[in-house]
């Protein structure tokens, strides 16, 4: 199974990757949460007595956290080495460092001239120029799991 790089096969794809990643280690998935408009899913699971809330973007990115994503929210990135490795081999699994570095912006978005991040991170420069000017996001994580996409 790989990843595509549609909302619908991606949705189709965590959900089984975690329901798999989670029974593998004895916990439950309580619900999978989809806002809608937001550039990630959430599937909120209980792991020996944890409340663990897997968080997949869009753009095939995977994130921990142990308190529930609110849209427009900073999150409390965690690592969790043994619930990443379900993941790699379809999803590209962020480390809570890399989620909370904070971004350098250089410029501004127009018809002639891209936004750019200064950030050892490799996305879509044309595609996410307008969105880093307009919202010039604080973090890394901010970039890839937020409210406005």
């Amino acid at each position: 199974m790989k990843l595509h790089n549609k909302k619908g096969a991606i949705r189709a794809e965590f959900q089984n990757l975690a329901n798999d990643a989670v029974r593998a280690y004895g916990g439950k998935v309580i619900e999978f949460i989809d806002y809608g408009y937001c550039s990630y899913i959430v599937v909120h699971a209980q792991i020996a007595h944890k409340t663990v809330y897997i968080v997949a973007s869009h753009s095939g990115y995977i994130a921990f956290t142990y308190s529930e994503p609110k849209i427009m929210e900073t999150y409390s990135w965690v690592d969790i080495p043994d619930l990443a490795k379900h993941f790699r081999p379809y999803f590209k699994v962020l480390s809570a460092k890399k989620l909370n570095e904070e971004t350098t912006i250089v410029g501004h978005h127009s018809k002639n001239t891209l936004c750019y991040l200064k950030n050892d991170f490799d996305y879509d420069k044309e595609a996410w120029s307008y969105d880093l000017d307009y919202w010039r996001p604080k973090t890394i994580g901010e970039i890839i799991f937020n409210g406005w996409d």
